[in-house]
C-alpha cells in the first residue's frame, strides 16, 4: 500500500541511493533473451542516470518565523502587482476616450468598461480584429492580473504543512519559454482557470502543436503534470481550426445472421456441455469412430465448421479467459438507439459509447455470460413467459425452465401452477428462483433477443488504430505517462524521446520500490468464510491495515458487487467503526469522495446524503475524506490530497505495467 505520491514535486533522490531499482536492472539484464528485453534494460539503465542528473540535496524546511517572513513580503508583492493592475486599468479605460461628464456619457453610449472587457480581448476571434497598438498594453494588463492571483496562490501555501505545494509554485514562475504577446489565448486560460502553464507543460504543447518534420509522433509526460487539465486544452485552443472527423460505415442491406438461429442454439449447446463433468473416454471414443456416430454428414457441415472456430480457433477460451463480465463487457441499457446486445466496456461499470463486438460467435457467447451472471429482469422474464406460452410446447420448455432449479415451491414446479395474470404472486414467489435459471435465459435470448439484434451487412468499411497513425497533413500527436506501448506504435509514428523527460521511467519506478511501499495477499473467501463478498473482503483488509489508508485505487476491478455510491457508504461507516473502537494510527471521517454514473465528483457524508464536491464544504476539507476511485477513473482524476495520505491499489488479472504505473 504506497503512500500517494505528489509526482510533480523535486523529491530528492540520491544518486545510486536507491539500490532496489539497480537491482532490478541486473536482473533485466541477466534474464533478457529478446533484442526487446535487452533494449528495455538499456533503456531503463539511461533512465536510471538521467534521474541522477537531476539529483537535487534536500530543502530546508520552513519554521514558523520564515512563514511569517515569507508572508510579508508576498502581501507587499501583491499589493505591488494590484496597485500595477489599477494603474493598467485607468490607462486603458482613458485610451477609450471616456470622461465623467454625464451628457457625454448619455450621447454616447458604450459598453459598460470593467477588467473583464479588457481581458476578453485576448480571446481567438477578438485579437485578430484588435488594432496592433492595443496588444500589448492589454497583455501587459492581463500579466498584472496573472501575478496578483499568483500571489494569492502563493499565500495559500505559506504554511509548513505545505510546502511542496508552495516549493512547486514557486519553481514555476511562468512564462519562460513562451511569450504570451505571442499567444495571448494562452493567458486567458491561466487567468480563468488560475493557473501557471509551467515550462515543461509548454515545451510538450510546442511539440504537438509543431512536431518534428510534421510527423506524426508520441512523447513522453509524467503522470500528474497537466497533460488532460493544462496541455490538452492548450493545444486544443491553439489549434482549434483544424477538423477532423473519423467514421465506420456499414455498407448494404441489414440481414439475418449466417446460419441462424443455429448459431446461437449449438452455442448454447456447447455451454451445457461446458457446465458438465469430464465425459469418460468411451464416450470420446464414440465421437471419434465414424462408425458409431453419425456426425460426419453433409447436412452438418456448418456445425462442425462453427465448432472448429469455437475450439481450435480459441474463441471459447478468449471469452472465458480474457474477459471480465463489468468489466471488459456488459449490457448498455442506456444506449441509444437502444440494443439488448453485449457492448464493450471501457473499464469497470463503464460501457464505450459507440463501440460494438463485430465477431458474432464473441457476441452471442459474452451476451449469454451477461445474463447468466447478471440474472433476469422481471420484465424480461415476463416477455419469455408470453413468448414461451403462445409456442407449441409450452410444458416441456418449462419443465427445462426449472429443472436443477433449487427452492422453487412445489405449487410451481408445472406450468398449471402459474397465474402469470397474478403478478405480485409471480414476481416473488416463481422470478426469484427462475432469474438464474440457464434454460430460461437460453429460451429468451433465442426467441426474443437475437433474431431482433443479430444482423450483419454483406461488407463493412473500418478503421483500426493503424489508420490513427496514417501520414496525413495534419499528423497525429500523443503523449502518454510511460513509454512501455512504443513498441506497438504503427511504423508511421515515431516516439520522441524528449531529453528533459527521459528519468521518467526510472522515477515511476522508484516509487513503486520505495519502502513505504507493501503488497498485501488476499486469501480465498472460501479460506476465511469471514467476508460475504470480495468487496467486503477488500475493504475489511484496508480498514485494518496499518498506517491508516485515506485513498483506494480500484486498478484492477476487484470491487463488483457494490457501485460507487455503496462502496463509498460502506468504507467510510467501517473505518468510523474502526476508529471508534481505538484502532492504532486511524482516524474518524467524515466524508467520501467518489465519482457517480455521469463522471462527477461527488462526496456521501455520515448521514448518508451525496453532493457535488465543488460546491461542498468538503471541496476544501479533503482531510476530513476518505476517497475511493473505481478502474475508469484510476487515471485523468485531479485531486489536491494532504502529503500525508496513503492508497491502497488493487491488482487484478491481465494488469500491465503500463495500467498499474498510470
Amino acid at each position: 500500500m504506497p503512500e500517494t505520491t505528489k509526482t510533480a514535486s523535486n523529491k530528492a533522490h540520491l544518486p545510486g541511493g536507491n539500490f532496489r531499482i539497480w537491482e532490478l536492472v541486473k536482473r533485466f539484464e541477466s534474464q533478457a533473451v529478446s533484442d526487446f528485453q535487452k533494449r528495455y534494460a538499456t533503456d531503463l539503465k539511461g533512465s536510471i542516470q538521467a534521474l541522477e542528473s537531476r539529483f537535487a540535496g534536500p530543502t530546508a524546511g520552513l519554521s514558523g518565523n520564515d512563514c511569517a517572513f515569507l508572508k510579508t513580503e508576498l502581501e507587499s508583492y501583491k499589493a505591488t502587482y494590484i496597485r500595477h493592475m489599477n494603474w493598467l486599468f485607468s490607462i486603458l479605460e482613458a485610451s477609450i476616450g471616456i470622461d465623467g461628464d454625464p451628457a457625454t456619457q448619455a450621447t454616447r453610449p458604450l459598453p459598460r468598461i470593467s477588467g473583464k472587457f479588457f481581458i476578453s480581448q485576448l480571446a481567438a476571434d477578438r485579437w485578430k480584429l484588435l488594432p496592433d497598438a492595443w496588444k500589448e498594453p492589454i497583455v501587459e494588463y492581463g500579466l498584472a492580473i496573472y501575478q496578483v492571483q499568483r500571489a494569492e496562490r502563493l499565500l495559500a501555501l505559506a504554511s509548513p504543512e505545505r510546502q511542496h505545494e508552495l516549493t512547486a509554485e514557486l519553481s514555476n514562475p511562468g512564462h519562460s519559454n513562451w511569450d504570451p504577446l505571442e499567444l495571448p489565448l494562452l493567458l486567458l486560460m491561466e487567468i480563468e482557470t488560475n493557473m501557471t502553464i509551467r515550462a515543461i507543460q509548454m515545451c510538450i504543447a510546442k511539440e504537438m502543436i509543431s512536431p518534428p518534420g510534421r510527423q506524426n509522433a508520441s512523447m513522453q509526460l509524467n503522470m500528474g503534470e497537466g497533460k488532460s487539465s493544462i496541455i490538452v486544452p492548450a493545444v486544443a485552443a491553439i489549434l482549434a481550426s483544424i477538423r477532423e472527423s473519423l467514421f465506420i460505415y456499414t455498407m448494404g442491406i441489414q440481414r439475418p445472421l449466417a446460419f441462424s438461429p443455429g448459431r446461437w442454439l449449438l452455442l448454447h449447446h456447447v455451454l451445457d456441455v461446458v457446465r458438465q463433468p469430464k465425459f469418460s473416454a468411451e464416450q470420446i471414443a464414440q465421437v471419434e469412430d465414424p462408425e458409431r456416430c453419425s456426425l460426419w454428414t453433409d447436412t452438418i457441415k456448418n456445425s462442425l465448421l462453427l465448432l472448429r472456430g469455437l475450439l481450435a480457433g480459441g474463441i471459447l477460451g478468449f471469452v472465458l479467459g480474457q474477459k471480465r463480465w463489468r468489466v471488459n463487457y456488459g449490457l448498455d441499457l442506456e444506449r441509444r438507439p437502444p440494443t439488448r446486445l453485449v457492448v464493450p466496456y471501457r473499464a469497470k461499470d463503464s460501457p464505450s459509447p459507440r463501440s460494438e463486438f463485430s465477431h458474432p460467435e464473441v457476441v452471442i457467447l459474452l451476451i449469454s455470460f451477461s445474463y447468466y451472471y447478471r440474472g433476469f429482469g422481471d420484465q424480461n422474464l415476463f416477455h419469455a413467459f408470453e413468448h414461451f406460452l403462445h409456442s407449441d410446447q409450452p410444458n416441456q420448455e418449462y419443465q427445462e425452465w426449472v429443472r436443477g432449479v433449487q427452492d422453487l415451491s412445489p405449487a410451481f414446479q408445472h406450468l398449471e401452477g402459474i397465474n402469470i395474470k397474478d403478478r405480485f404472486q409471480i414476481t416473488t414467489q416463481v422470478f426469484p428462483v427462475l432469474r438464474y435459471s440457464k434454460a430460461a435465459v437460453d429460451y429468451f435470448l433465442r426467441n426474443v433477443v437475437f433474431p431482433r439484434f443479430m444482423k450483419d451487412f454483406p461488407s463493412k468499411l473500418t478503421a483500426s488504430g493503424w489508420d490513427f497513425g496514417a501520414v496525413k497533413s495534419h499528423p497525429t500527436i500523443g503523449f502518454s505517462g510511460t513509454k512501455d506501448s512504443r513498441e506497438f506504435l504503427p511504423l508511421s509514428v515515431q516516439h520522441l524521446d524528449l531529453k528533459n523527460q527521459q528519468h521518467i521511467d526510472a522515477l515511476v519506478i522508484e516509487y513503486l520500490l520505495q519502502n513505504e511501499t507493501e503488497v498485501m495477499l488476499l486469501p480465498s473467501r472460501e479460506e476465511t468464510e469471514t467476508a460475504a463478498n470480495d468487496a467486503e473482503q477488500v475493504l475489511t483488509a484496508v480498514v485494518n491495515a496499518y498506517p491508516d489508508v485515506h485513498v483506494m485505487l480500484d486498478v484492477g476491478a476487484q470491487i463488483l458487487e457494490l457501485n460507487n455510491l455503496q462502496m463509498a457508504k460502506q468504507w467510510l461507516e467501517m473505518n468510523n467503526q474502526v476508529a471508534g473502537l481505538g484502532g492504532t494510527g486511524h482516524t474518524k471521517k467524515q466524508a467520501c469522495v467518489y465519482l457517480d454514473d455521469h463522471d462527477e465528483l461527488r462526496i456521501v457524508d455520515l448521514r448518508g446524503a451525496t453532493e457535488l464536491l465543488q460546491i461542498s464544504p468538503y471541496a476544501q476539507l479533503l482531510d476530513q475524506c476518505l476517497v475511493f476511485l473505481d478502474e475508469a477513473h484510476t487515471r485523468g482524476t485531479d485531486l489536491k490530497l494532504p502529503v500525508y495520505y496513503r492508497a491502497a491499489v488493487t491488482l487484478g488479472p491481465a494488469l500491465t505495467k503500463d495500467r498499474l504505473i498510470q
